[in-house]
């Protein structure tokens, strides 16, 4: 999660907050007035915007209203709606859109029920890990037979 200004946006697996939540100017007090991207003074000059990523309130050049699908959402409910985000988080969650960063096994196993098509992936998985670790030991053998011949 982005903390204080400058620093980098991070993996945030949280479920994702509710809109009474992202009151950007609530935030915005809560920052000191100041834009959570570039630092300069917010108060007065709309629009001000929430990011439903970092939870944290930005000016209108650090968030022009990117829409992303976020982590916590999808691991938590399955959703792959997207929420409005700053052009930071944006950018970050792009780049990390196609990596296998979650472990849905340890942060919420009990997706695996709610979901099938999850499931079935759980299924597939473990199958073809085994299958692998078969061949591997088959080759392993073979290979060790052959040099005794």
């Amino acid at each position: 999660r982005a903390g204080s200004l400058g620093a980098p946006v991070r993996l945030v697996t949280d479920p994702p907050p509710r809109s009474r939540d992202l009151s950007a100017p609530r935030l915005l007090a809560a920052q000191g007035g100041a834009c959570a991207g570039c630092g300069r003074p917010a108060q007065g000059q709309p629009p001000v915007r929430a990011c439903a990523y970092t939870r944290r309130a930005y000016c209108a050049a650090c968030h022009r209203n990117d829409a992303e699908v976020l982590p916590g959402g999808v691991l938590h409910a399955w959703d792959f709606r997207k929420r409005r985000v700053c052009v930071q988080a944006a950018h970050f969650l792009r780049s990390v859109a196609t990596r296998p960063m979650l472990n849905v096994s340890a942060a919420n196993p009990e997706l695996y029920n709610r979901v099938g098509a999850l499931a079935r992936c759980l299924d597939l998985r473990t199958w073809l890990t085994r299958a692998l670790a078969q061949s591997a030991a088959r080759s392993k053998v073979l290979a060790a037979a052959g040099r005794r011949r």
